[in-house]
């Protein structure tokens, strides 16, 4: 992403897709899962290629769901292997709609990972917010990145399923009207939220995710 400031690599995170690892070039893959952006776990290690979506609280949640849909048994590793493992296996794709922490509380542990400082806009409510700021050059920027990955020759044309408002957001700006109505399939509450109103939006989680991983 142009606007990241040079420093700023040592937050970002590779997708889970063939565009970005190796190891998924041959994958034949069937969704697109758009998350927001990374966080803690997400920005720990210290290989740029070690690093991934989905792989600290809410990930184990996220890969425990998938693992029990798609194989009949919840395993909530999120090391690289297994995401890779369950990716290659069942043609699923996870991006981060921004690839760079969004969330300025990361700085707790992370001082350096500051949204501000490296991408220039934040998920807070307020001026700072990408809302706010969606005319942005650097909002604009991030929207321009995310298209560009949608749109990879490996995965033109799949559905995608957005992990929770903020992702719904930005994949909407990324595809425009038009496609989006043909490509955006549904949006599914972000695991961090699985928790919430008794663990209501984990069940409808499960349900969506069911129905969209469903074979045929």
């Amino acid at each position: 992403m142009k606007t990241a400031r040079p420093q700023a690599r040592s937050y970002f995170v590779p997708d889970l897709s063939p565009e970005a690892r190796k190891q998924l070039e041959s994958e034949q893959a069937r969704f697109i899962f758009v998350a927001e952006s990374p966080h803690v776990s997400e920005v720990e290690p210290e290989r740029e290629k070690d690093r991934r979506p989905l792989c600290g609280v809410a990930g184990r949640q996220w890969w425990r769901t998938l693992s029990e849909i798609l194989e009949g048994e919840p395993n909530p590793d999120t090391s690289l292997d297994r995401q890779l493992e369950v990716c290659r296996r069942h043609g699923v794709v996870v991006l981060n709609a921004v690839q760079y922490p969004l969330d300025p509380k990361i700085t707790r542990l992370f001082p350096g990972a500051d949204p501000m400082k490296h991408v220039g806009f934040s998920k807070t409510a307020g001026p700072s917010s990408f809302r706010k700021k969606k005319k942005s050059a650097e909002v604009r920027e991030a929207v321009k990145s995310l298209r560009r990955r949608l749109e990879h020759p490996a995965v033109r044309g799949l559905p995608v399923i957005a992990l929770g408002n903020d992702a719904e957001w930005f994949v909407s700006e990324a595809l425009g009207p038009e496609e989006r109505d043909r490509r955006l399939k549904d949006k599914v509450p972000h695991p961090s939220a699985w928790w919430r109103q008794g663990g209501a939006f984990g069940r409808t989680a499960r349900q969506k995710l069911e129905k969209i991983l469903s074979p045929g």
